[in-house]
């Protein structure tokens, strides 16, 4: 649980304040080994409707990742290291993307020590480590998240 002074003074060092939050970011895991969205071609159309792009941190540099979600207004995605940029957020939403098996609060206690607004999805199982996005239920997080 980080102080919210320790994650400003970082964000501060590492990015500075970006011209711009409007992007919408989905993070994929596409290139991990586990925590991946077995579903991620039912799911990316359906956020690329509402203004989402797809960035997958491992075929971009650290800076690259740092002021994507600096810019952010909302960054979505499921747990996993993907989501260790968040540091680099001042206004995002933050959807995450949780297995409802096992449930991790890290994210949610960063989010929360930064002022982030937090929302979650819990997602069925699949396999060991990944997890299925139910589309009609992502529909009704983004729209109660107010993200059109």
């Amino acid at each position: 649980n980080p102080p919210r002074w320790a994650l400003k003074w970082l964000r501060e060092r590492l990015v500075g304040e970006p011209k711009r939050h409007d992007r919408r970011i989905y993070v994929s895991r596409a290139d991990a080994s586990m925590r991946r969205v077995a579903n991620e071609s039912d799911l990316i159309p359906l956020l690329a409707e509402r203004g989402f792009e797809t960035l997958l941190p491992g075929e971009l540099g650290l800076q690259d990742q740092l002021r994507a979600f600096a810019e952010a207004e909302v960054v979505l995605g499921p747990h996993g290291a993907g989501l260790a940029n968040l540091c680099a957020s001042s206004r995002a939403t933050v959807i995450e993307l949780q297995r409802r098996d096992d449930f991790r609060a890290a994210y949610f206690a960063q989010a929360n020590a930064q002022g982030l607004e937090y929302w979650y999805l819990l997602c069925r199982p699949v396999g060991r480590w990944n997890l299925r996005v139910e589309i009609a239920e992502m529909e009704r997080t983004l729209d109660a998240a107010g993200i059109d």
